[in-house]
């Protein structure tokens, strides 16, 4: 139900609420498992608490911009910070997409492109991914043939368009073929955005390709392996030109006092965050070969702090059932996940807790 005054080519978008009782095993969101050491989170409460609260903030993330710039061996002013990933996605469909233009998404992929997207007003193209048997694994690429087909219905001439690829993908897990990807950088001519939010845990990126290609824009996300999802910091990185029009859109002052003061002594520290890298990913393969032992399941191949995995019984009734046992997983209302969910690497004992009921339940509706 709607009050009238909505716009009616957004129906389709589902208010954003998620249900999370207290004592939840929280798997459904990709954070990290380690926090901000306290130490570190005493620095920032100092920095902050000396720094005045009733006056704006720097409206250009300018500390944080040079420090990630660093970073990404770059320069300041092709970095652009937002108030996390999905702001930043929103702001290139703003700027590059609206009433008459056309997003390409490779599907299944991360929600965001598809709804801001539709708040822009553009028509929405959904490309297809392909399910491959890779050995005792699965994944999820892209069809060249089927991604020249859906351009044909369009003219090419026209610059009025964004591709979103995500690298990896979420939630499928894995990077796709790089000969495809860099084949279609080459090849659209309207804006490309490669979504690297998980590009720490598997360490390949197209951010070198932004130098020969004007319409490339980098998005990638402190929420991850830097442990503060709950601060909201994503950034992109692109050409001067391009990260300057991201400017024309973006809220001012977006983000804030403290955000920022955070991110950038995180970022100042981040060897203490990098290093979670391998302790993730020694427990995501854990975890896989773990699950190789349950019956009835499928994996697929990650680079992620995420493991996509697809069972012979619907996603919404395995959802259901490890929600009963206090577990929070993420399902998709997409055909092509019909039967696949996708859980976050926790800690250990969550990790162990979420198998044991999985195994259960599947063993429950096959018996």
């Amino acid at each position: 139900m709607t009050t009238g005054y909505l716009r009616k080519d957004l129906y389709g978008i589902e208010p954003f609420f998620e249900e999370r009782p207290d004592f939840m095993i929280k798997l459904n969101a990709n954070e990290s498992y380690f926090d901000v050491p306290d130490d570190l989170k005493d620095e920032i409460f100092n920095e902050v608490k000396n720094k005045p609260f009733n006056l704006y903030n720097d409206p250009n993330s300018d500390e944080l911009r040079k420090l990630l710039s660093e970073y990404c061996g770059l320069e300041k002013e092709q970095i652009f910070v937002g108030n996390g990933a999905d702001e930043i996605i929103a702001d290139i469909n703003f700027a590059f997409a609206g009433p008459e233009s056309k997003v390409y998404i490779f599907a299944p992929t991360f929600p965001s492109y598809e709804v801001f997207a539709k708040i822009s007003g553009a028509e929405v193209i959904n490309i297809p991914l392909v399910k491959i048997k890779d050995k005792e694994f699965y994944r999820f690429d892209i069809d060249l043939n089927e991604y020249y087909y859906r351009l044909k219905k369009d003219s090419m001439g026209n610059k009025n368009k964004v591709l979103f690829i995500c690298s990896p993908n979420n939630p499928t897990g894995d990077y796709f073929n790089e000969e495809a990807v860099k084949e279609i950088i080459e090849s659209f001519d309207g804006i490309i955005c490669i979504d690297e939010a998980y590009f720490e845990f598997g360490g390949k990126t197209y951010r070198d390709m932004i130098f020969e290609h004007e319409n490339l824009i980098i998005i990638r996300t402190m929420s991850k392996i830097f442990s503060i999802a709950g601060l909201r910091i994503g950034y992109a990185m692109g050409n001067k030109e391009i990260i300057r029009e991201l400017f024309r859109v973006k809220l001012p002052f977006n983000v804030n006092l403290f955000s920022q003061t955070a991110a950038s002594l995180i970022i100042k520290n981040r060897e203490r965050f990098l290093n979670n890298t391998r302790e993730i990913i020694k427990e995501r393969d854990r975890m896989i070969e773990e699950l190789m032992n349950i019956k009835n399941i499928r994996i697929f191949t990650t680079s992620t702090n995420f493991i996509l995995l697809e069972s012979n019984i619907e996603a919404k009734k395995v959802f259901e059932e490890l929600f009963k046992r206090g577990i929070l997983v993420r399902i998709y209302n997409s055909e092509a996940l019909k039967f696949s969910f996708r859980v976050s690497v926790g800690k250990r004992v969550e990790n162990n807790k979420f198998i044991k009921a999985l195994k259960e339940i599947l063993e429950e509706a096959n018996a």
